[in-house]
């Protein structure tokens, strides 16, 4: 099915909140958690806080946040725990990892596992706020779209027409891409898969768009193909959609070298065509989500 874009119609204490959203902090310096806490209730947030992995766990089935902003090493459960308990139950709550250089492999694992992103210490403090804030927006417009009918085709195509110049002037459109390959993945039954594609297929699409972003170079094309064993994501386009010899920096703030480096985390394979006009990720189904054989 091929569509045109433009057609798509302690640590339970909480302070006081203007309506911006709740996040749950969990941060065992208290200095830095008391920090955070106090920078994050000026911005009008409700916070709570737990020392460790464990205490946020039961903070959080008691009270759920919009949001969870978690260090990676810390006593009793560290932020990787954290993550995989509450992934066997929740896959929406947004997730953003705190992380030093010395913990990045525990970063990665943790983005495999289900967190959304990560803010690399030490941070700007409008940067970690941004970042909250868009987690937060995100996930409350990606809940606003109503998922197509679970009867979607085993492939899905989307051409994004060149018009549309970045994430910022569209991100109604952008949403649209991500409903409907979230549906896509939900009708294929890759549940459990479901958070890393659509993390990923973010990255790239917005890689994509920022760096056409300016140039008349015709659509985006984005296509998905589901089989009993994985899913395969392709976006493509007539010119590069990204910079030649892009190479992958966590510690790029907002920039191409970040997206590069969360495409690799979330994905099992990503392949960069030479050209530099095409991505090609892959995301394997988890043996429990693969169909049975037929006669076995």
């Amino acid at each position: 099915m091929l569509a045109t874009l433009t057609q798509i119609p302690e640590a339970s204490l909480r302070q006081s909140s203007t309506g911006a959203g709740s996040v749950l902090i969990v941060e065992d310096d208290r200095i830095l958690r008391e920090s955070i806490v106090e920078l994050l209730t000026m911005h009008g947030l409700t916070v709570a806080w737990a020392t460790d992995g464990q205490d946020a766990l039961s903070t959080f089935r008691a009270d759920p946040a919009d949001m969870i902003l978690t260090d990676i090493i810390m006593p009793k459960m560290g932020g990787l725990g954290l993550v995989k308990q509450i992934r066997e139950f929740d896959f929406e709550t947004p997730i953003l990892i705190l992380t030093g250089y010395a913990s990045l492999d525990n970063c990665v694992e943790a983005l495999r596992a289900g967190a959304n992103d990560f803010i690399a210490k030490p941070f700007e403090n409008a940067v970690l706020v941004e970042a909250v804030k868009r987690a937060i927006d995100g996930a409350k417009a990606h809940a606003s779209v109503r998922l197509l009918d679970k009867n979607t085709h085993q492939e899905i195509r989307i051409s994004v027409p060149s018009s549309i110049r970045g994430f910022a002037e569209s991100p109604v459109l952008v949403t649209e891409i991500l409903a409907r390959i979230d549906a896509a993945v939900l009708a294929a039954g890759m549940r459990r898969r479901r958070l890393a594609i659509r993390r990923a297929l973010d990255e790239a699409v917005l890689l994509g768009l920022d760096h056409l972003a300016g140039n008349d170079s015709g659509p985006l094309d984005i296509s998905a193909e589901f089989d009993p064993r994985r899913c395969a994501i392709t976006i493509a386009g007539q010119s590069p959609l990204f910079p030649a010899h892009l190479s992958a920096h966590h510690d790029d703030a907002s920039g191409p070298g970040r997206r590069k480096f969360l495409i690799h985390s979330f994905c099992d394979e990503v392949t960069w065509s030479p050209d530099s006009r095409k991505i090609e990720m892959v995301f394997f189904r988890p043996r429990t989500e693969r169909p049975e054989k037929q006669g076995a």
